[in-house]
């Protein structure tokens, strides 16, 4: 019996990994600026980090095997350009992005960085920087990570009902 062959990756992985991304991302602000956590070692924050980067990681990768396994033609993407914002030294990138490069950007990113406030108004979705560089130019994208999630859980939605 042959058990393995192409990559096979289901819409509902897909989702699930949406919900664990979107709920790491919204988890953070409590965790570590508005809660009674205390961890002098940063340890948390040390797994939390690695958590959230796999987690992204394991995401992009996760969309991208299940556009390959044709899903695309499915569905066409929707510009999420809502969801952040890109900036690029190449002049030849454009600025609008989709899921799909999203998920490009997440697999190719040299670093992800957030920050956290205490402010009056204080983000509890912070906004969150990708950054790499691509034949020797860099690039950032700033995306809410949160909104990124929403948007690949309403894309799985119009995949699952087309």
């Amino acid at each position: 019996m042959k058990i393995l062959g192409k990559h096979k990756i289901s819409s509902r992985y897909v989702r699930s990994m949406a919900i664990d991304c979107l709920a790491l991302d919204i988890v953070a602000f409590n965790l570590f600026m508005d809660g009674i956590h205390a961890d002098d070692s940063i340890l948390t924050k040390d797994v939390y980090e690695e958590k959230l980067s796999a987690s992204l990681l394991g995401l992009a990768v996760a969309v991208r095997t299940l556009i390959y396994q044709g899903i695309s033609d499915l569905h066409e993407f929707q510009n999420v350009s809502y969801c952040g914002f890109y900036e690029s030294d190449n002049l030849k990138d454009r600025a609008d992005v989709t899921i799909k490069d999203i998920c490009d950007k997440l697999i190719h990113a040299d670093f992800i960085e957030r920050e956290f406030e205490k402010t009056e108004k204080t983000d509890q979705k912070p906004i969150t920087k990708i950054i790499g560089v691509n034949k020797g130019k860099q690039w950032t994208l700033e995306i809410s990570v949160s909104l990124f999630c929403e948007s690949v859980l309403n894309w799985l939605n119009n995949v699952d009902n087309a």
